[in-house]
């Protein structure tokens, strides 16, 4: 997913206050500390999931022509590959999706 740099900012405010405010967290550094951060972890989630869309859709391109002859639910193989993909990652799916 793409996102400006005001939206990405705007996470990373809204983030930082609600992590100011709730009572499982003890923020000792500076917003201006934080922020920078913050924002970088966005990002590299952002560029994560765009990488594993790439990989999801390089993977069933392969079986593009059998999935349109035999009529297969496309959104559910999509699933089904980025499930696999996160698991050889060692990402959980629950846990990401």
């Amino acid at each position: 997913m793409r996102l400006s740099d005001d939206k990405i900012r705007s996470l990373a405010e809204q983030i930082y206050t609600m992590m100011k405010r709730s009572s499982k967290f003890e923020v000792y550094a500076q917003k201006g500390a934080l922020m920078p951060l913050i924002i970088s972890i966005i990002k590299g989630d952002l560029e994560f999931e765009e990488e594993l869309e790439l990989e999801v859709a390089k993977k069933l391109q392969k079986f593009e022509r059998e999935i349109e002859s035999k009529d297969m639910n496309y959104a559910l193989l999509e699933k089904r590959v980025k499930e696999q993909l996160l698991k050889e990652k060692g990402i959980n799916p629950r846990n990401y999706m």
